[in-house]
């Protein structure tokens, strides 16, 4: 080829390179100028709600004109722009779960700016259901006051409070809010005798748009007595009854001394139940033939004429309950034999007792703490081998005292009435306890008096503690007890239950209210055991002037005002399913 048509040539191709790079970078310049005009939103933010959401975002860019929302990639929706830099849009109808949003913004030309992203979740009857209701931890209406307390659980993270709604005293319908840091709420003017309903305010997100609430829940509240609520349930709720002894300050139903006769009121208004007491060695027995049961046989007749079921406590019992010329005389067995029956026949007889009372305590503390039986005169007259059938660390004793067997043959001889055994420490079936062996010694003698055929129907469980104990393995060891002696088809009473101070210790109201909630969860578990007998050791604290006196161990105190702890008692009674 000639040299100028090879430069003819190369020019040209040149300028046809030129050409479409001039054309190309035009081209270019004009997409460029159609997708990068607006600036993207700033701070788009999804706050959730019910089947709700509420996008906001802000708009720097005064060309912006209107918003273009892109639902999960699918539906879109515009939103003009109008006044201000902040935007937002609330969709309603969405399903419940997470959702995507993609934001882009325009101006009037139809130039878009690149997209914005958020995330967001919508709540719905699901979470609704899921949300938990603030727990009460105790509800009491204290009669004094004409106050109903509510006590609030630490609430879960995401409430805000909650709602009660309730019956005032004018019987209009109130509704009180309750904010989360709340740990009671007292309502002053509460109707006494109705229920209140409650429910619980929760905000899922910090920034969410709606609040939530749980279902109501109601509360039926205690009110009334102790013996209108046990009645209703089935069970026996009473008290030692004292006969009066005005020379030492102890009122009682025959000497009462009290302010009108409030002693006497109050154990005929709160109780079903009366516990008579007579102590062989204190002036009940005072030589082989010769018997008093005139202040015993009062109490009885009071009980019975009050509508009230009897216990006697008790008929037989260690040295502390037998007299000085029994304890230290020396008896053959028959001899022992002969007392043991004339004492029952005489006593089942004397105000024809045998009928009037409800459960006999034949026979109180037979052991020693380790399990071991103690020494009694009883003793003498004779053993029989055990028969429970028990072995290995369960079988404490090889024998048992004849004459426990021999009393409730005696008894059943005489009367229909229940026949039980008695004695303290009996109720923590856990081998870390202090009484364990005593536990498992008092289980193997019911074990073997029933495989003998002796009538033994009750376990008395005298449930005397201090406030603070607790039970090796806590209230589920207690329970398991009471169901272990229901299972050998044992019936179990509570039989001088009553819950003291230290001596030393300073009365509080925060001790008083330890000695409620530890009456409340005895009882309560007591009765969801199985227990239908509960019975207190007295209900006035220092009426007894040689029992735990300053001690505060009972339901009243000195001036038969309700202590927290009767409270205690009827939520129980009340609560126990």
């Amino acid at each position: 080829m000639r040299s100028g048509s090879f430069k003819y040539v190369f020019y040209c191709a040149v300028s046809i390179v030129m050409i479409c790079y001039i054309f190309s970078c035009k081209k270019n310049d004009a997409i460029k100028k159609d997708t990068v005009q607006v600036e993207a939103a700033d701070s788009l933010k999804a706050s959730p709600g019910i089947n709700r959401i509420r996008l906001s975002w802000e708009v720097s860019d005064p060309a912006v004109k209107k918003a273009v929302i892109v639902i999960d990639n699918s539906d879109s929706v515009v939103v003009p722009r109008e006044a201000g830099d902040t935007m937002s849009l609330t969709l309603t109808k969405l399903g419940e779960g997470n959702h995507s949003f993609s934001l882009y913004l325009y101006d009037a030309a139809g130039h878009s700016s690149g997209r914005s992203k958020v995330v967001g979740r919508v709540y719905g009857s699901q979470y609704i259901q899921s949300a938990l209701p603030w727990e009460l931890r105790d509800v009491t209406f204290y009669d004094e006051k004409g106050e109903l307390v509510i006590g609030w659980s630490k609430p879960e993270l995401a409430a805000l409070g909650g709602e009660v709604e309730y019956t005032d005293t004018l019987n209009a319908v109130q509704l009180k809010r309750v904010p989360a840091d709340s740990d009671i709420t007292v309502l002053k003017d509460y109707k006494p005798g109705a229920s209140f309903k409650y429910r619980t305010l929760y905000l899922p997100e910090p920034d969410a748009i709606d609040t939530f609430f749980t279902g109501y829940q109601t509360k039926a509240v205690a009110g009334g007595s102790l013996k209108n609520i046990a009645d209703k349930k089935g069970i026996l709720i009473g008290s030692l009854i004292s006969y009066g002894a005005p020379w030492s300050n102890s009122d009682g139903v025959i000497l009462d001394q009290s302010p009108n006769g409030i002693y006497t009121t109050i154990a005929e208004k709160e109780f079903n139940l009366g516990t008579a007491t007579w102590g062989a060695g204190w002036g009940g027995w005072t030589s082989e033939s010769t018997y008093d049961f005139t202040n015993v046989n009062v109490i009885i007749n009071w009980c019975k004429a009050n509508n009230q079921k009897v216990i006697m406590h008790n008929i037989l019992g260690s040295a502390t309950y037998m007299p000085d010329w029994f304890n230290n005389g020396s008896f053959t067995p028959k001899q022992l034999n002969t007392f043991l029956k004339d004492l029952i026949d005489n006593f089942m007889d004397s105000n024809d007792n045998k009928d009037k009372v409800d459960i006999w305590d034949v026979a109180n503390e037979l052991y020693n703490n380790d399990g071991t039986y103690r020494d009694m005169r009883w003793n003498d007259m004779g053993w029989e081998d055990d028969a429970s059938g028990l072995a290995g660390a369960d079988k404490v004793n090889d024998n048992h005292p004849a004459f426990i067997g021999k009393a409730l043959e005696y008894c059943r001889e005489k009367t229909n009435a229940l026949l039980e055994i008695r004695d303290y420490g009996i109720e923590d079936d856990d081998p870390k306890a202090k009484y364990y062996r005593k536990h498992l010694a008092f289980y193997q003698l019911m074990k073997h008096l029933q495989a003998k055929g002796y009538p033994v129907n009750c376990v008395g469980i005298q449930a005397h503690r201090n406030i603070g104990s607790t039970y090796e393995g806590g209230m589920d060891a207690f329970r398991s007890t009471i169901e272990k002696f229901r299972n050998a088809g044992l019936k179990v009473d509570i039989t001088e239950l009553d819950i003291s101070s230290d001596t030393a210790e300073q009365w509080t109201s925060a001790v008083a209210e330890e000695q409620k909630v530890q009456y409340y969860n005895i009882i309560k578990t007591a009765i969801e055991g199985g227990t239908d007998v509960i019975n207190f050791w007295g209900f006035r604290d220092n009426n007894d002037p040689n029992w735990r006196v300053d001690q505060h161990p009972l339901i009243f105190d000195h001036d038969y005002n309700k202590k927290p702890a009767y409270y205690g008692v009827r939520d129980a009674l009340f609560d126990a399913k």
